[in-house]
Protein backbone atom coordinates (compact mmCIF):
# COMPACT_ATOMS: atom_id res chain seq x y z
CA UNK A 1 0.00 0.00 0.00
CA UNK A 2 1.07 3.51 -0.63
CA UNK A 3 -0.12 6.86 -1.69
CA UNK A 4 1.07 9.06 -4.56
CA UNK A 5 2.55 12.15 -3.31
CA UNK A 6 3.57 14.04 -6.42
CA UNK A 7 3.64 13.41 -9.87
CA UNK A 8 6.17 14.78 -11.94
CA UNK A 9 4.97 14.54 -14.88
CA UNK A 10 1.71 15.93 -16.69
CA UNK A 11 -0.80 14.02 -19.10
CA UNK A 12 0.87 14.80 -22.60
CA UNK A 13 4.37 14.58 -21.38
CA UNK A 14 7.10 12.48 -22.94
CA UNK A 15 8.61 9.99 -20.82
CA UNK A 16 12.39 8.77 -21.20
CA UNK A 17 13.47 5.77 -19.34
CA UNK A 18 14.97 6.49 -16.63
CA UNK A 19 12.58 9.54 -15.33
CA UNK A 20 10.69 9.73 -12.40
CA UNK A 21 7.26 9.81 -13.21
CA UNK A 22 6.15 10.24 -9.53
CA UNK A 23 6.76 9.95 -6.02
CA UNK A 24 5.27 7.25 -3.96
CA UNK A 25 4.69 7.72 -0.52
CA UNK A 26 4.82 4.74 2.24
CA UNK A 27 5.20 4.45 6.10
CA UNK A 28 8.38 4.01 5.61
CA UNK A 29 9.68 6.13 3.07
CA UNK A 30 8.91 8.08 -0.15
CA UNK A 31 9.93 6.51 -2.78
CA UNK A 32 10.70 7.72 -6.56
CA UNK A 33 8.65 5.52 -9.28
CA UNK A 34 11.57 5.38 -12.58
CA UNK A 35 10.44 4.94 -16.26
CA UNK A 36 11.57 1.61 -17.95
CA UNK A 37 10.63 2.88 -21.74
CA UNK A 38 9.93 5.95 -23.83
CA UNK A 39 6.60 6.83 -23.88
CA UNK A 40 3.82 9.18 -23.57
CA UNK A 41 1.55 10.09 -20.35
CA UNK A 42 -1.58 9.71 -21.79
CA UNK A 43 -3.86 9.64 -18.26
CA UNK A 44 -3.30 9.75 -14.56
CA UNK A 45 -5.38 7.53 -12.96
CA UNK A 46 -4.64 8.17 -9.45
CA UNK A 47 -4.57 11.91 -7.97
CA UNK A 48 -1.67 13.17 -5.72
CA UNK A 49 -2.92 12.65 -2.44
CA UNK A 50 -5.87 11.29 -3.28
CA UNK A 51 -5.35 8.40 -1.07
CA UNK A 52 -4.14 5.15 -0.53
CA UNK A 53 -3.24 3.05 -3.65
CA UNK A 54 -3.75 -1.18 -2.98
CA UNK A 55 -0.40 -3.35 -5.11
CA UNK A 56 -1.48 -4.03 -8.17
CA UNK A 57 -3.94 -1.60 -8.83
CA UNK A 58 -3.06 0.72 -12.22
CA UNK A 59 -2.25 4.62 -11.64
CA UNK A 60 -1.34 5.85 -15.27
CA UNK A 61 -1.32 4.88 -18.43
CA UNK A 62 0.77 5.30 -21.41
CA UNK A 63 1.14 4.93 -25.04
CA UNK A 64 4.11 4.91 -27.79
CA UNK A 65 2.94 7.27 -29.58
CA UNK A 66 1.62 11.33 -28.78
CA UNK A 67 -1.34 11.20 -31.43
CA UNK A 68 -2.92 8.42 -29.11
CA UNK A 69 -2.78 10.30 -25.87
CA UNK A 70 -6.00 12.10 -27.06
CA UNK A 71 -7.82 8.59 -26.94
CA UNK A 72 -7.66 8.12 -23.02
CA UNK A 73 -8.65 11.90 -22.99
CA UNK A 74 -12.43 10.28 -20.88
CA UNK A 75 -10.53 6.92 -19.87
CA UNK A 76 -11.04 5.88 -16.23
CA UNK A 77 -10.00 2.18 -14.73
CA UNK A 78 -12.97 -0.10 -13.99
CA UNK A 79 -11.93 -0.25 -10.10
CA UNK A 80 -10.89 3.52 -9.71
CA UNK A 81 -12.28 4.11 -5.86
CA UNK A 82 -8.77 6.00 -5.20
CA UNK A 83 -9.53 8.31 -7.94
CA UNK A 84 -12.61 10.03 -5.90
CA UNK A 85 -11.08 13.23 -5.10
CA UNK A 86 -10.34 13.31 -8.59
CA UNK A 87 -13.36 15.72 -10.07
CA UNK A 88 -12.92 18.36 -7.39
CA UNK A 89 -9.11 18.99 -8.27
CA UNK A 90 -9.03 20.40 -12.23
CA UNK A 91 -5.57 20.12 -13.43
CA UNK A 92 -4.94 24.10 -13.67
CA UNK A 93 -6.63 25.11 -10.78
CA UNK A 94 -6.05 22.48 -8.06
CA UNK A 95 -3.58 24.14 -5.85
CA UNK A 96 -5.77 27.34 -4.67
CA UNK A 97 -8.87 25.48 -3.98
CA UNK A 98 -7.50 22.51 -2.39
CA UNK A 99 -4.99 24.58 -0.33
CA UNK A 100 -7.74 25.91 1.34
CA UNK A 101 -9.37 22.55 2.43
CA UNK A 102 -8.67 23.17 6.08
CA UNK A 103 -10.92 26.04 6.21
CA UNK A 104 -13.80 24.44 4.93
CA UNK A 105 -13.22 20.99 6.65
CA UNK A 106 -15.99 21.53 9.64
CA UNK A 107 -18.82 22.35 6.69
CA UNK A 108 -17.93 19.06 4.73
CA UNK A 109 -16.18 17.23 7.74
CA UNK A 110 -13.76 15.37 5.23
CA UNK A 111 -9.81 16.34 5.81
CA UNK A 112 -7.32 15.16 3.02
CA UNK A 113 -4.31 13.56 4.80
CA UNK A 114 -1.85 10.63 4.43
CA UNK A 115 -2.26 7.62 5.96
CA UNK A 116 0.61 8.43 8.14
CA UNK A 117 -0.24 11.81 9.25
CA UNK A 118 -3.69 10.14 10.40
CA UNK A 119 -2.41 7.42 12.40
CA UNK A 120 0.05 10.13 14.34
CA UNK A 121 -3.11 12.56 14.75
CA UNK A 122 -5.00 9.16 16.03
CA UNK A 123 -2.25 8.71 18.19
CA UNK A 124 -1.99 12.03 20.09
CA UNK A 125 -5.26 12.97 19.98
CA UNK A 126 -4.17 15.97 17.13
CA UNK A 127 -7.09 17.48 15.46
CA UNK A 128 -6.33 17.39 11.72
CA UNK A 129 -9.52 20.06 10.74
CA UNK A 130 -7.23 23.32 12.72
CA UNK A 131 -3.70 21.62 10.68
CA UNK A 132 -2.43 23.52 7.33
CA UNK A 133 -1.43 21.17 4.76
CA UNK A 134 1.93 21.51 2.97
CA UNK A 135 1.87 18.45 0.92
CA UNK A 136 0.36 18.32 -2.46
CA UNK A 137 -3.15 19.98 -3.10
CA UNK A 138 -2.65 20.90 0.40
CA UNK A 139 -2.82 17.34 1.64
CA UNK A 140 -1.63 17.24 5.56
CA UNK A 141 1.27 14.94 5.80
CA UNK A 142 3.25 13.88 9.17
CA UNK A 143 5.41 16.58 8.86
CA UNK A 144 2.69 19.11 9.24
CA UNK A 145 1.19 16.94 12.32
CA UNK A 146 4.18 17.15 14.35
CA UNK A 147 4.84 20.57 13.73
CA UNK A 148 1.47 21.54 15.21
CA UNK A 149 1.98 19.16 18.47
CA UNK A 150 5.51 21.39 18.88
CA UNK A 151 3.60 24.04 18.19
CA UNK A 152 0.52 23.44 20.42
CA UNK A 153 -1.76 24.14 17.61
CA UNK A 154 -3.28 20.69 17.56
CA UNK A 155 -5.29 20.66 20.55
CA UNK A 156 -9.33 21.39 20.82
CA UNK A 157 -8.77 24.54 22.67
CA UNK A 158 -5.94 25.63 20.60
CA UNK A 159 -8.48 25.52 17.24
CA UNK A 160 -8.55 29.38 16.64
CA UNK A 161 -5.05 29.90 16.90
CA UNK A 162 -4.13 27.03 14.66
CA UNK A 163 -3.47 29.74 11.97
CA UNK A 164 -1.14 31.92 13.06
CA UNK A 165 0.99 29.60 15.40
CA UNK A 166 1.10 27.04 12.27
CA UNK A 167 4.67 29.09 11.40
CA UNK A 168 6.04 28.27 15.01
CA UNK A 169 7.93 25.12 14.44
CA UNK A 170 9.73 26.93 11.07
CA UNK A 171 13.69 27.75 12.16
CA UNK A 172 14.09 30.89 12.94
CA UNK A 173 17.78 32.84 11.64
CA UNK A 174 19.95 32.35 14.38
CA UNK A 175 20.95 35.66 16.51
CA UNK A 176 24.41 37.05 16.08
CA UNK A 177 25.08 34.83 19.62
CA UNK A 178 23.25 31.99 18.37
CA UNK A 179 25.76 28.94 18.75
CA UNK A 180 23.91 26.43 17.03
CA UNK A 181 22.68 25.55 13.21
CA UNK A 182 19.48 23.87 12.53
CA UNK A 183 19.00 21.48 10.02
CA UNK A 184 15.98 20.10 8.13
CA UNK A 185 14.75 16.87 8.42
CA UNK A 186 13.70 15.02 5.76
CA UNK A 187 9.74 13.89 5.88
CA UNK A 188 11.33 10.38 5.62
CA UNK A 189 13.29 10.50 8.84
CA UNK A 190 10.66 12.05 10.56
CA UNK A 191 8.06 9.54 9.83
CA UNK A 192 10.94 6.60 11.05
CA UNK A 193 11.49 8.87 14.12
CA UNK A 194 7.56 8.57 14.82
CA UNK A 195 7.29 5.28 14.18
CA UNK A 196 9.96 3.88 17.01
CA UNK A 197 9.33 6.45 18.93
CA UNK A 198 5.92 4.71 19.29
CA UNK A 199 7.74 1.41 19.54
CA UNK A 200 9.71 2.11 22.34
CA UNK A 201 6.42 3.77 24.43
CA UNK A 202 3.89 1.18 23.65
CA UNK A 203 6.22 -2.37 22.95
CA UNK A 204 7.19 -4.14 26.18
CA UNK A 205 10.61 -4.52 25.46
CA UNK A 206 13.27 -7.19 27.37
CA UNK A 207 16.64 -7.77 26.06
CA UNK A 208 18.83 -11.09 26.07
CA UNK A 209 22.44 -11.30 25.04
CA UNK A 210 24.90 -14.55 24.96
CA UNK A 211 28.30 -14.43 23.15
CA UNK A 212 28.59 -15.94 20.24
CA UNK A 213 32.37 -17.89 19.57
CA UNK A 214 33.01 -18.12 15.73
CA UNK A 215 36.15 -19.63 15.00
CA UNK A 216 34.51 -22.67 13.27
CA UNK A 217 31.93 -20.69 11.07
CA UNK A 218 35.14 -18.72 10.07
CA UNK A 219 36.75 -21.62 9.46
CA UNK A 220 33.88 -22.82 7.77
CA UNK A 221 33.77 -19.71 5.95
CA UNK A 222 37.23 -19.28 4.90
CA UNK A 223 36.96 -23.35 3.18
CA UNK A 224 33.90 -22.20 1.22
CA UNK A 225 35.36 -19.20 -0.22
CA UNK A 226 38.69 -21.25 -1.34
CA UNK A 227 38.96 -20.71 -5.09
CA UNK A 228 35.61 -18.51 -5.25
CA UNK A 229 35.56 -14.90 -7.38
CA UNK A 230 35.48 -12.15 -5.35
CA UNK A 231 31.32 -11.32 -6.20
CA UNK A 232 30.90 -14.87 -4.89
CA UNK A 233 32.61 -14.37 -1.58
CA UNK A 234 30.51 -15.24 1.59
CA UNK A 235 30.12 -12.99 4.56
CA UNK A 236 29.28 -13.61 7.92
CA UNK A 237 26.20 -11.68 7.42
CA UNK A 238 25.37 -14.41 4.89
CA UNK A 239 25.53 -17.35 7.56
CA UNK A 240 23.60 -15.11 10.25
CA UNK A 241 21.35 -14.74 8.00
CA UNK A 242 20.84 -18.61 7.50
CA UNK A 243 21.38 -19.69 11.38
CA UNK A 244 18.84 -17.18 11.96
CA UNK A 245 16.36 -18.55 9.56
CA UNK A 246 16.99 -22.19 10.72
CA UNK A 247 16.29 -21.44 14.77
CA UNK A 248 13.17 -19.65 13.54
CA UNK A 249 11.98 -23.26 12.62
CA UNK A 250 12.95 -24.49 15.69
CA UNK A 251 11.11 -21.95 17.49
CA UNK A 252 8.63 -20.32 15.53
CA UNK A 253 6.75 -18.28 17.63
CA UNK A 254 9.60 -15.90 17.55
CA UNK A 255 8.29 -15.38 14.12
CA UNK A 256 5.28 -13.93 14.97
CA UNK A 257 3.52 -10.24 15.98
CA UNK A 258 1.03 -8.72 18.07
CA UNK A 259 -2.31 -8.01 16.27
CA UNK A 260 -4.49 -6.64 19.90
CA UNK A 261 -6.65 -9.64 19.86
CA UNK A 262 -4.29 -12.48 18.44
CA UNK A 263 -0.69 -13.09 17.40
CA UNK A 264 -0.38 -13.75 13.69
CA UNK A 265 2.94 -16.70 13.10
CA UNK A 266 4.13 -16.29 10.21
CA UNK A 267 5.38 -19.18 8.18
CA UNK A 268 8.04 -17.35 6.04
CA UNK A 269 10.93 -15.84 7.18
CA UNK A 270 11.42 -12.54 6.14
CA UNK A 271 14.54 -10.45 7.29
CA UNK A 272 14.68 -7.05 7.55
CA UNK A 273 18.61 -6.23 7.45
CA UNK A 274 19.82 -2.89 8.33
CA UNK A 275 22.31 -1.35 5.93
CA UNK A 276 24.11 1.92 5.56
CA UNK A 277 21.93 4.55 3.20
CA UNK A 278 24.14 6.34 0.28
CA UNK A 279 21.15 9.07 1.16
CA UNK A 280 22.50 8.68 4.95
CA UNK A 281 20.97 6.93 7.94
CA UNK A 282 20.11 3.10 7.62
CA UNK A 283 17.41 1.31 5.34
CA UNK A 284 16.38 -2.19 5.94
CA UNK A 285 15.58 -3.73 2.85
CA UNK A 286 13.45 -7.04 3.31
CA UNK A 287 15.05 -10.24 2.15
CA UNK A 288 12.05 -12.88 1.08
CA UNK A 289 11.50 -16.42 2.47
CA UNK A 290 14.87 -17.01 3.72
CA UNK A 291 13.67 -19.74 5.50
CA UNK A 292 13.47 -21.67 1.97
CA UNK A 293 17.47 -20.31 0.44
CA UNK A 294 20.98 -21.82 1.33
CA UNK A 295 23.98 -19.83 1.55
CA UNK A 296 24.68 -18.71 -1.77
CA UNK A 297 21.16 -17.64 -2.95
CA UNK A 298 21.22 -15.77 1.04
CA UNK A 299 24.33 -14.20 -0.20
CA UNK A 300 23.37 -13.07 -3.38
CA UNK A 301 19.94 -11.28 -1.92
CA UNK A 302 21.84 -9.70 0.55
CA UNK A 303 24.90 -8.50 -1.82
CA UNK A 304 22.11 -6.80 -4.47
CA UNK A 305 20.61 -4.70 -1.56
CA UNK A 306 23.83 -3.30 -0.33
CA UNK A 307 23.65 -2.08 -3.75
CA UNK A 308 20.77 -0.31 -3.77
CA UNK A 309 21.81 1.15 -0.47
CA UNK A 310 24.95 2.29 -2.30
CA UNK A 311 22.88 3.80 -5.12
CA UNK A 312 19.27 4.49 -3.13
CA UNK A 313 17.74 2.40 -6.16
CA UNK A 314 14.88 1.17 -3.63
CA UNK A 315 11.73 0.10 -5.19
CA UNK A 316 8.78 0.09 -2.42
CA UNK A 317 8.98 -3.44 -2.46
CA UNK A 318 12.30 -3.54 -1.42
CA UNK A 319 11.77 -1.75 1.90
CA UNK A 320 8.07 -3.94 2.85
CA UNK A 321 8.22 -4.63 6.30
CA UNK A 322 9.32 -8.59 6.89
CA UNK A 323 8.85 -11.03 10.33
CA UNK A 324 11.92 -10.14 11.98
CA UNK A 325 15.22 -7.80 11.91
CA UNK A 326 19.10 -8.31 11.87
CA UNK A 327 21.17 -5.31 12.61
CA UNK A 328 24.71 -6.02 12.60
CA UNK A 329 26.81 -2.76 14.20
CA UNK A 330 30.23 -4.57 14.28
CA UNK A 331 31.71 -2.77 11.44
CA UNK A 332 31.88 0.62 13.66
CA UNK A 333 33.63 -1.53 16.09
CA UNK A 334 31.07 -1.68 18.66
CA UNK A 335 30.46 -4.29 21.18
CA UNK A 336 26.81 -4.99 21.48
CA UNK A 337 23.18 -3.18 19.99
CA UNK A 338 20.13 -3.77 22.23
CA UNK A 339 17.69 -2.46 19.53
CA UNK A 340 13.81 -1.37 19.30
CA UNK A 341 11.54 -4.15 18.03
CA UNK A 342 10.23 -2.76 14.50
CA UNK A 343 5.95 -2.56 14.00
CA UNK A 344 4.56 -5.89 13.01
CA UNK A 345 7.74 -7.94 14.38
CA UNK A 346 8.48 -9.77 17.63
CA UNK A 347 12.08 -9.79 17.83
CA UNK A 348 15.14 -7.55 16.55
CA UNK A 349 19.01 -9.34 16.96
CA UNK A 350 21.64 -6.75 17.65
CA UNK A 351 24.86 -8.04 16.96
CA UNK A 352 28.46 -6.43 17.53
CA UNK A 353 32.31 -6.21 16.02
CA UNK A 354 34.22 -9.56 16.41
CA UNK A 355 36.75 -9.37 19.43
CA UNK A 356 39.55 -11.90 20.52
CA UNK A 357 39.05 -12.87 23.58
CA UNK A 358 40.35 -15.63 26.46
CA UNK A 359 37.96 -18.44 26.49
CA UNK A 360 37.53 -21.95 28.34
CA UNK A 361 39.12 -24.60 26.14
CA UNK A 362 36.36 -27.36 26.13
CA UNK A 363 38.92 -29.87 24.22
CA UNK A 364 39.91 -32.12 26.76
CA UNK A 365 42.80 -33.20 25.39
CA UNK A 366 44.23 -29.98 25.64
CA UNK A 367 47.22 -28.62 27.77
CA UNK A 368 46.14 -24.93 28.44
CA UNK A 369 42.70 -24.68 30.28
CA UNK A 370 41.90 -21.35 28.15
CA UNK A 371 42.38 -20.63 24.53
CA UNK A 372 42.17 -17.27 22.42
CA UNK A 373 38.72 -17.43 20.24
CA UNK A 374 37.05 -14.85 17.74
CA UNK A 375 34.01 -13.93 19.85
CA UNK A 376 30.47 -11.75 19.27
CA UNK A 377 27.80 -10.26 21.38
CA UNK A 378 24.07 -11.22 19.99
CA UNK A 379 21.61 -9.23 21.66
CA UNK A 380 17.66 -10.29 20.72
CA UNK A 381 15.25 -7.42 21.53
CA UNK A 382 11.99 -8.99 22.10
CA UNK A 383 8.02 -7.81 22.40
CA UNK A 384 7.11 -9.78 25.41
CA UNK A 385 3.26 -9.50 24.54
CA UNK A 386 4.42 -11.81 21.27
CA UNK A 387 6.86 -13.79 23.46
CA UNK A 388 7.99 -14.22 26.93
CA UNK A 389 11.77 -14.42 28.11
CA UNK A 390 11.42 -18.57 28.26
CA UNK A 391 11.18 -18.36 24.51
CA UNK A 392 12.92 -15.99 23.95
CA UNK A 393 16.08 -17.46 25.76
CA UNK A 394 15.36 -21.04 23.41
CA UNK A 395 15.62 -19.04 20.51
CA UNK A 396 18.42 -17.60 21.09
CA UNK A 397 20.25 -20.84 22.06
CA UNK A 398 18.57 -22.37 18.94
CA UNK A 399 20.42 -19.77 17.16
CA UNK A 400 24.26 -19.83 19.31
CA UNK A 401 23.85 -23.55 18.63
CA UNK A 402 23.74 -23.71 14.52
CA UNK A 403 26.87 -20.37 14.91
CA UNK A 404 28.88 -22.18 16.93
CA UNK A 405 28.05 -25.20 15.03
CA UNK A 406 27.90 -24.29 11.18
CA UNK A 407 27.71 -27.80 9.62
CA UNK A 408 24.10 -28.25 11.32
CA UNK A 409 22.91 -25.54 9.28
CA UNK A 410 23.39 -28.13 6.31
CA UNK A 411 21.01 -29.82 7.82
Amino acid sequence: MGTIAKWNKQEGDLISAGDVVCEVETDKAVVDYEATDDSYLAKILVQAGSGEVPVGQPIFVTVMEEEDVAAFKDFSADAAPAVEAAPAAPAAAAPAPVAAAPAAAPASGRVFASPLAKKVARESGAMLSVINGTGPNGRIVKADVDAALVAGTAAPAAEAAAPAAAAAPVAAAPSATANYTDYPISPEAQAIAQQFTQQKLEVPHYHLSTNLTLDKLLDARARLNAGRGEDEQLSVNDFIVRAASLAMRKVPDANSSWKGSFIRQFNDVNVNLMVSSSAGGVVAPVLTQVNRKGLDDISKEIQAAVAKANDGAFEPADLANGTFTISNVGQFDVQSLAGIVRPEQACLLGLGTIEKKVVPNDDPNAEQIYKYAQVMTATLACDHRVIDGAVGAQWLASFKELVEDPLKMIL
